[in-house]
């Protein structure tokens, strides 16, 4: 039998099939979610918030952003204890260690234009990606709202980790100050103290926004 030799398609299929497997960081199962869920919710979101505000954006530039942005995951095994353990510090130095030596990898399976994807992504110099590092910050509080809010362990980080991703990419204003609002009833329903400096303030905007070359992305 001859040595059989998948097609460049296939191969790409299968690659990014295994996104099933990789768990995203959470300290409590079950907020636990692939890395495949998060993907789907976002690029579903990001339909939704492009028509409802009608953002002047590139959609498939969009979505070719939300659909490679988790990619360089792909093999990182992420074990619920020993993110419960080390909480984040170890795990995002050894999590930035996996990326650069997957870099490759995902270049030769996906093609040079993976690699223009992640840097448009990482740089955030386009509003398509300022956009989808806004929507990445807002699926997650849809996600944890949507799994309950009993013995969560930070109200304030929830409720402001979008904040200057929010303030890059103003069009999403709107709906950040709607979903707060949502929040702010969930989290004080669930018995949680709502403090008022937890609100998005688009008069003070500028005080979540600093240099892109100054900004931290997670």
């Amino acid at each position: 039998m001859k040595d059989h030799k998948k097609s460049a398609l296939i191969s790409r299929f299968l690659v990014a099939n295994q996104l099933k497997d990789v768990k995203r960081y959470s300290s409590q199962k079950r907020f636990g979610e692939s890395v495949a869920d998060h993907t789907y919710n976002m690029i579903f979101m990001a339909m939704e918030l492009i028509e409802k505000y009608n953002l002047d954006l590139d959609v498939k530039n969009v979505i070719d952003l939300i659909r490679v942005h988790d990619l360089l995951e792909i093999g990182l095994a992420q074990d619920y204890e020993s993110i419960k353990t080390n909480k984040c510090e170890i795990l995002k130095e050894q999590k930035a260690e996996f990326e650069a030596e997957n870099m490759q990898r995902m270049v030769e399976i996906f093609g040079n234009k993976f690699h223009e994807l992640i840097n448009e992504y990482e740089q955030q110099q386009t509003p398509e990606s300022r956009f989808v590092k806004a929507l990445d910050k807002l699926e997650c509080c849809v996600h944890k709202m949507s799994r309950g809010l009993k013995n969560i362990e930070s109200v304030e980080f929830d409720a402001t980790s979008p904040h200057k991703h929010v303030a890059n990419y103003p069009p999403l204003i709107p709906f950040w100050q709607e979903l707060q609002g949502e929040m702010k009833v969930q989290y004080t329903n669930a018995g949680f103290n709502w403090d008022d400096k937890f609100n998005f303030k688009p008069k003070q905007g500028h005080e979540y926004q600093r240099p892109l070359e100054q900004l931290q992305w997670f």
